[in-house]
């Protein structure tokens, strides 16, 4: 009689145990899903950012790309110019 008493207390601090563990898991994915998506969100921005500063510097570099490649072919048509004028 004695052995079942024990038993069964053992049994229900074992199954006490077990409901804690259970609720402990629930609250930690809790916690995981809650900052897996503030992480997806500051993804989201940070992607957002990164577009806006990729379409500003594609504006920005097309003009200059094109004021150097006109530089260039202006300094190149100079140097033949003065390489004609040497050689006549």
């Amino acid at each position: 009689m004695i052995i079942n008493l024990w038993f069964t207390i053992a049994l229900i601090i074992v199954m006490i145990a077990f409901v804690a563990m259970a609720v402990c898991w629930v609250v930690a994915l809790a916690f995981v899903i809650k900052a897996a998506k503030e992480a997806g969100d500051a993804l989201e921005k940070v992607n957002k950012v990164s577009g806006k500063i990729a379409d500003i510097t594609d504006r920005m570099s097309s003009p200059l790309m094109s004021a150097v490649s006109v530089a260039g072919y202006v300094l190149s048509s100079i140097a033949k110019k003065k390489r004609r004028c040497r050689e006549d």
